[in-house]
């Protein structure tokens, strides 16, 4: 009997004691940590005993907290943690009628709210100023703090007079539950490589790597990075899955999620239904961005089912071999760029808000556009596709505006050795800018592809640098020998075109829908040589809910989560998120 009883005992130890050290709200530090019955306090603590585990120790937080400290593993590879949804905050309350000494510089922390709080600053001959609203703190970067509470070290800044915050007020807009935050340490959590981490929130942070920093070949899933510093979520490699960046300090060169380091030849990167929002759009910034110290290239970088939302530019990436972007949305201005290898943008969704001047462009290998929908309320760039063959396949771009989301070919006709376009549709390519820009000579293949500029009778927007605009399609036939079998839209034939609204994302085709091919013959439902008409545009869709592909046209723009709080739901729930609620 007793013999049953130990081995039962120790199964359930087993069973049960999986890590290394475990942490509760309710733990304490003379505890040894190295069970769930005898769990640590404190974050500080933890740090000290993982440190002395050394590389490949195992953490686990028994519940949900949010501890006001940072977890600083930067020595270590092969951290194994989950953390249950708990927070690790570089920032602490305000307590009420506090004071704060703070340095000045230009740097911008939103996470600083003033309701009728008063301070008066040693600035510009003293004066004195009431804010009643939300407005970012001008206050210096903090790279580091001391360990007396309320007590702030900071780096670099030219002037060094500084404010002083009486806090008055009582009531926080966000959670009514009177708490105020400024920032104070670099990081929630830092560490080395093969980091393997889950279910967890970092907060603010003051470091340029951001409040959650790891390095090479790590496992990140179902985290939390939220209103971080100039890279929010870094890393150098590995998989990330089902990860959210929330908003962030503004600054020009933001990068939420950022893979960089140095000879990142062989190492690969991989976001799958990560997302980046803002609250309010960023006028600044790309989301998936890759960079090296050394002008080294990642070997592959993949974005699959991604999300950014609110964001400048959806992503820069530079690899030598597969880079694609896949099954994602982008909600911003416009702006997305590539170098290296061949280029697949596949079954992505791009809304633009905003004059898109960056535009998208290519500068590596071969790119493959296929099954994309662009709609946009302004979209004045260009595509610049610089080299390599460059296809669009069943794409569609739709504007409503005056400007359009063109084509430019490269400076030189024999930098592209083939451009295509087939079975696109160019809704409202206003006669200037053009549906593309070429050179003479320039090879192109293009057919099954409906155009609309507003214009009944210059109803083709294309030009050739050496010969001009050729705005019917008859003169684009004629000088290039391409899109033969191609139609057009009058302003009549425009308006029933759609089944639905472009501009909330339904971009399905009516099957009865009137076309006109270049000799002005009016085709209803088809091309002049029968295909049906619904075969141009996009013809597959990535459902986010689902998290499958479907084979229509998408109908509806999908919506992320874009309140911290939500955002904290979605992570603990990924597949629970109505996308298009």
């Amino acid at each position: 009997m007793r013999f049953i009883i130990l081995l039962l005992a120790a199964l359930f130890t087993s069973c049960h004691n999986q890590y290394d050290f475990y942490i509760a709200s309710t733990g304490s530090d003379k505890n040894s940590g190295k069970s769930i019955t005898r769990p640590l306090r404190s974050i500080a603590t933890l740090e000290t005993k993982a440190l002395t585990f050394g590389n490949g120790v195992k953490i686990k937080f028994l519940d949900e907290y949010v501890y006001r400290e940072s977890l600083d593993l930067s020595g270590l590879d092969g951290i194994v943690l989950d953390g249950n949804f708990s927070t690790l905050s570089a920032s602490d309350v305000v307590p009420k009628n506090a004071e704060l000494w703070k340095q000045w510089d230009a740097l911008h922390f939103p996470n600083i709210w003033f309701i009728n709080w008063s301070f008066s600053e040693k600035m510009m001959g003293g004066a004195s100023m009431t804010i009643d609203r939300k407005m970012p703190a001008f206050v210096n970067q903090i790279e580091a703090c001391n360990a007396t509470e309320n007590s702030f070290s900071v780096s670099g800044g030219t002037l060094q007079d500084s404010m002083k915050f009486f806090i008055h007020s009582n009531t926080d807009p966000n959670t009514n539950q009177h708490v105020y935050e400024i920032m104070k340490r670099p990081f929630g959590l830092k560490t080395q490589h093969r980091a393997s981490i889950s279910n967890l929130v970092t907060h603010t942070g003051t470091h340029n790597d951001g409040s959650l920093s790891v390095s090479d070949r790590a496992v990140l899933r179902n985290l939390l990075s939220a209103n971080g510093h100039k890279h929010n979520l870094f890393h150098t490699s590995g998989l990330l899955e089902d990860c959210v960046v929330f908003d962030w300090q503004y600054f020009a060169g933001q990068t939420p999620f950022i893979a960089y380091g140095f000879s990142l030849k062989g190492k690969q990167v991989t976001y799958k239904r990560c997302l980046i929002v803002a609250p309010e759009f960023r006028g600044e910034g790309t989301g998936f961005y890759a960079h090296a110290a050394d002008n080294s290239f990642h070997t592959s970088f993949e974005i699959d089912g991604c999300i950014a939302y609110n964001v400048n530019s959806l992503s820069s990436i530079k690899a030598t071999g597969k880079q694609v972007i896949q099954n994602s949305y982008q909600y911003g201005a416009g702006g997305q760029s590539a170098d290296g290898g061949d280029l697949l943008i596949e079954r992505t969704l791009f809304k633009i808000n905003g004059s898109a001047n960056s535009g998208i462009t290519s500068a590596g290998g071969s790119t493959l556009f296929r099954n994309d929908a662009f709609y946009g309320l302004k979209m004045n760039g260009p595509f610049r596709l610089n080299k390599g063959l460059i296809t669009f396949q069943n794409c569609s771009f739709v504007t409503d505006s005056a400007d359009q989301l063109f084509v430019e070919g490269p400076v030189n006709a024999t930098d592209i050795p083939l451009l295509k376009y087939n079975k696109c549709l160019f809704i409202k390519a206003s006669d200037w800018p053009d549906f593309t820009d070429i050179h003479e000579g320039q090879k192109i293949e293009s057919d099954y592809n409906v155009f609309y500029t507003g214009d009944d009778v210059k109803h083709f927007p294309g030009n050739i640098k050496e010969k001009g605009k050729l705005n019917t399609l008859a003169r684009w036939q004629q000088q290039t020998g391409q899109d033969i079998h191609s139609v057009f839209l009058t302003r009549a034939q425009r308006a029933t075109f759609f089944l639905g609204d472009p501009a909330k994302g339904d971009f399905r085709i009516n099957p009865d829908a009137e076309v006109t091919a270049a000799n002005g013959k009016a085709y209803k439902g088809t091309f002049p040589d029968g295909i049906p008409i619904t075969l141009a545009g996009v013809q597959e869709h990535y459902d986010f809910n689902t998290r499958v592909i479907l084979k229509t046209a998408p109908l509806q723009f999908p919506m992320p989560p874009i309140t911290y709080h939500d955002c904290v739901k979605y992570i603990k729930d990924p597949t629970g998120w109505d996308f298009y609620k």
